[in-house]
């Protein structure tokens, strides 16, 4: 019983420490988050898109931690993505529209549908520079 308790503590203090270790420092100065609608689930998909970066690294965790509902931010909607990145010391600059389509012919002749998704620009606020 001992064990599992421990066990539990521990699981629940590293998701903690996961939350809470962004370090702003190590992040770029403008980050684009993406926010695709997901009528299945319920809410938003967030990604940051961290290929072939110098800080993929502080992306990817960023990213974890937004959208983890364990020990993270858990984010669903853009209400609770404007206030997360704020705490976080980035503030909105910007948005622009992005649509992803299926295969199509000409005549509007396609398969597949268009996800419709938004590329929201935040940047470190003057006090975290």
């Amino acid at each position: 019983m001992k064990k599992i308790i421990l066990m539990s503590a521990f699981m629940l203090s590293s998701f903690a420490v996961h939350a809470q270790n962004i370090n702003n420092n190590e992040l770029p100065e403008y980050i684009v988050v993406t926010a695709e609608e997901t009528k299945l689930l319920g809410g938003i998909g967030l990604s940051i898109s961290s290929k072939n970066s110098p800080y993929k690294d502080n992306l990817d965790k960023l990213e974890d931690v937004i959208t983890s509902k364990k020990g993270g931010e858990g984010v669903r909607n853009l209400t609770d993505l404007f206030n997360t990145m704020y705490k976080y010391g980035f503030e909105y600059v910007n948005a622009f529209q992005s649509t992803a389509f299926g295969v199509g012919g000409g005549d509007g002749i396609g398969a597949g549908s268009s996800k419709s998704r938004s590329n929201i620009v935040f940047k470190k606020t003057a006090a975290q520079k």
